[in-house]
């Protein structure tokens, strides 16, 4: 799926965060795994995402509330936007009581569903 196709095809609200993966090599990447709603869908579809030579990472997250909400959705919204007269982007996703945010140069979503 490329850029313009995921940003225009994701219903953020009632989505499941599953996953955060920190890997710290050469440079940071993040790997999310989460359920979303696309288009009209009736059932949420798994989905990862690949974000690379990540900077500025602030999670915080109340994992009682995040376990309380994953099945009627703990994702509240979200967003992918680029960075004006940069070659960045910036991710931040609302969570029930949370919420990830982090600055990124490149990005892969993939649906992992069978």
């Amino acid at each position: 799926m490329n850029k313009e196709e995921f940003e225009n095809s994701m219903e953020w609200h009632d989505g499941i965060l599953k996953d955060v993966k920190i890997e710290c090599g050469e440079s940071v990447s993040i790997k999310i795994f989460f359920d979303f709603y696309r288009g009209d869908a009736q059932e949420r579809e798994q989905m990862a995402g690949d974000f690379y030579q990540v900077d500025d990472i602030s999670i915080f997250i109340d994992s009682g509330e995040l376990r309380r909400h994953k099945f009627a959705g703990n994702i509240s919204n979200g967003y992918i936007n680029k960075i004006k007269r940069t070659k960045k982007y910036k991710f931040f996703l609302y969570l029930s009581d949370g919420f990830v945010s982090f600055t990124f140069r490149d990005f892969n979503i993939n649906s992992i569903n069978c």
